[in-house]
């Protein structure tokens, strides 16, 4: 599995795809996927780890508002060693590291037009295939699909997976269903948890600790504290609806 900064899928995703930070530990101390790759903080834009746990791919950013809109830069490096950069004629939009580490798959594409998809080898930046983006899903090899088309490829079609996973999304959203006025906020601590942004105490979102894409909004009437209170009392809770899947 790829460690990638931003997202990180779970079970069936909740209909989405998640990244995650990619975190090490050395001598106890947790160090940046930057620290490991030995570059400066803010380097990279996204940063990457193979599964050989010595190859790291970095998108150029620099604090740089063009290259962040399109980007066109992936740096290799391995051993805290920069081993190679690929640069591209057209912004990328998309990148994943594939054999463990010894190649990248880039897709490069103006933003309202069709492109390619290139395959390198990430020691020598060589171009090793390219195919166009225009070729359905189903055409494309396995290292040009993105990471959202092989997690679909790798959920089973099975009837016995589907029962399964209806008899899971109706366990969740009765878990939900659960929370009722009346009860208090701290009720809610083994089935929701807060969704960041912007909120109030008596107003606030919650995600399922399950399937982080159930969300349902909650009112409350403020216990006699002045901060959020476990014995706040819930007023109104809205009917479970499909949020992010973070």
């Amino acid at each position: 599995m790829q460690l990638i900064r931003a997202r990180n899928p779970s079970l069936i995703s909740c209909i989405g795809v998640i990244l995650t930070l990619a975190l090490w530990c050395t001598d106890g101390a947790a160090q940046s996927t930057e620290e490991l790759m030995g570059v400066q903080e803010e380097h990279c834009s996204v940063s990457v780890g193979g599964t050989d746990n010595r190859t790291f791919a970095c998108m150029v950013w620099d604090h740089d508002p063009e290259k962040f809109a399109k980007p066109r830069q992936i740096e290799i490096y391995r051993d805290q060693k920069r081993v190679t950069t690929i640069e591209t004629a057209n912004p990328i939009r998309e990148w994943h590291l594939w054999e463990g580490g010894a190649q990248v798959s880039i897709h490069i594409a103006e933003r309202d037009g069709h492109g390619t998809i290139a395959l390198y080898d990430t020691t020598t930046g060589n171009q090793l295939d390219r195919v166009s983006d225009s070729l359905k899903p189903g055409l494309l090899p396995q290292w040009a699909k993105d990471q959202t088309q092989l997690q679909d490829e790798s959920v089973p079609q099975d009837d016995v997976f589907r029962e399964q996973a209806k008899m899971w999304l109706g366990k969740v959203l009765r878990e939900i269903e659960r929370i009722q006025p009346g009860m208090k906020r701290r009720d809610l601590r083994p089935i929701l948890t807060e969704v960041d942004g912007l909120s109030t105490r008596l107003q606030q979102t919650y995600r399922s600790l399950e399937c982080s894409c159930f969300r349902v909004d909650i009112r409350f009437k403020a216990a006699p504290a002045y901060q959020s209170d476990p014995e706040d009392i819930i007023e109104f809770v809205s009917k479970p609806y499909l949020g992010p899947g973070l």
